[in-house]
């Protein structure tokens, strides 16, 4: 028990070290605001499979208070606090139903109300207009949604790759 319990604080220690750093590093590099947040998401996947949810949602807190202080640019956090966090943890039991029509049903509003919410946070914390997208919303919303498929599709490919090819190497003896 205890050494199962000592191993989670290790991962986690790590994993939240990881993501904070690709937060930080998101702000210095401008290009790759979007890219480091969906990174830092992606490594609480090892957190679900090698320790358990809720250590996850756990790490998920910390990194994004850590986020929040640290952080010199927010947008990354509001990124990763309204999406690139808590979706892969929401993965987990929208991906309990068997019925991947059903998923789907219930991914994609999921992410158009987290996406929504972030640009209504980002309006209201940064001052910027809500006219910029007035007219580009659609589309933008459109090609979000794409996007969005394209990383539910990645990351699902990544659990089975980290699960079947990685995991056996980070194995302790």
């Amino acid at each position: 028990m205890a050494n199962k319990r000592a191993h989670g604080v290790a991962l986690g220690g790590m994993l939240s070290a990881l993501s904070l750093v690709l937060l930080l590093l998101a702000g210095v590099l401008p290009v790759m605001g979007l890219v480091f947040p969906a990174i830092a998401g992606m490594l609480l996947l090892v957190v679900v499979i090698e320790l358990d949810v809720k250590w996850a949602w756990g790490i998920f807190a910390a990194v994004t208070i850590l986020g929040l202080l640290l952080c010199p640019d927010k947008r990354v956090v509001i990124y990763y606090f309204f999406f690139f966090g808590h979706y892969p943890l929401l993965k987990k039991y929208v991906e309990r139903l068997h019925h991947r029509v059903l998923q789907w049903v219930i991914k994609v509003p999921l992410f158009n109300a987290c996406i929504i919410l972030a640009y209504l946070v980002t309006i209201k914390l940064f001052g910027v207009s809500a006219d910029a997208l007035r007219y580009g919303y659609p589309v933008t919303l459109a090609l979000a949604n794409a996007a969005f498929i394209l990383y539910d599709i990645a990351l699902s490919r990544l659990i089975v790759t980290y699960v079947y090819r990685i995991r056996k190497y980070l194995q302790r003896k």
